[in-house]
């Protein structure tokens, strides 16, 4: 609203707010302009037909268990709930240094299903 842009007042008591991707941490919100898109967002958010896909860079060292590629599925419950992701390494950086015990980094998606 301080910017001057007009979001959805389908709810009035936050006005625009669709979605928090993480909810209890910092992270991304997805808001709506217009009334008629917050509804259309809101149904495909509870009838999940929508991905959430972050990317991420991770320093690694040598005692990380990550793979040197491809992709992999996580199913470890969080607090008692189902939790399930999959990651797929994009790309990997060397460090310039020559000492192997440098960390080394990669760049990774990841795709939240629950």
């Amino acid at each position: 609203m301080s910017c001057n842009v007009n979001l959805s007042t389908l709810n009035p008591d936050s006005l625009g707010l669709v979605h928090r991707l993480d909810r209890g941490s910092s992270g991304c919100i997805v808001l709506a302009k217009t009334n008629e898109m917050h509804a259309t967002l809101i149904a495909e958010f509870f009838l999940r037909r929508t991905t959430k896909k972050y990317v991420a860079l991770l320093r690694e060292s040598s005692t990380s268990s990550i793979p040197k590629e491809g992709s992999a599925l996580i199913d470890n419950p969080v607090k008692g709930r189902p939790a399930r992701s999959q990651y797929n390494i994009l790309k990997r950086y060397q460090s310039s240094s020559d000492d192997e015990s440098e960390d080394n980094a990669l760049l990774a998606e990841f795709e939240i299903f629950t």
